[in-house]
């Protein structure tokens, strides 16, 4: 995904937007790193996915969290950061990896095989090649007390 080149002004208004909508406190199922001139990668609840940056001379780390600005970073110094304190020690300590992991799986004991219908059994023979099938007197018999079970059902 590239993204529009962006200039200071225009991370500005990025930054202007998410001061007004409030610190960000909730963990997020998507994570975003892209610079100015396009996204570099993204977590999505544990996948990641990574893109090619033709451009590698750039000054801006912005990260994204759930698709809103929560921190800019310019030649490396923080210059905003919008998440709760709170937020911020539970991403340094990865509890949003904790949320996108699958909760376990409980096992239910295997219940006994269905028994099957053998009253047919009979019918069947080994064949010439090895296989077991039915030989064209016994198919008839099969197909004849099928339609009898279909009429006494």
């Amino acid at each position: 995904m590239k993204l529009l080149s962006q200039n200071a002004a225009d991370i500005q208004i990025q930054v202007d937007l998410s001061h007004w909508q409030g610190q960000i406190d909730t963990l997020p199922n998507t994570i975003e790193l892209r610079n100015e001139y396009g996204r570099m990668w993204r977590i999505d609840r544990g996948r990641g996915y990574a893109d090619i940056i033709d451009d590698l001379d750039y000054e801006y780390h912005l990260y994204y969290l759930d698709n809103r600005l929560a921190l800019v970073e310019y030649r490396g110094q923080i210059t905003f950061n919008n998440m709760t304190p709170e937020l911020e020690l539970a991403t340094i300590e990865g509890k949003h990896h904790q949320q996108w992991t699958m909760p376990e799986i409980q096992l239910q004991p295997s219940k006994p095989p269905a028994q099957l219908d053998r009253s047919n059994d009979d019918l069947y023979s080994i064949l010439p090649s090895g296989k077991r099938g039915l030989t064209a007197a016994n198919l008839q018999l099969l197909v004849a007390r099928q339609r009898a079970n279909e009429i006494l059902a």
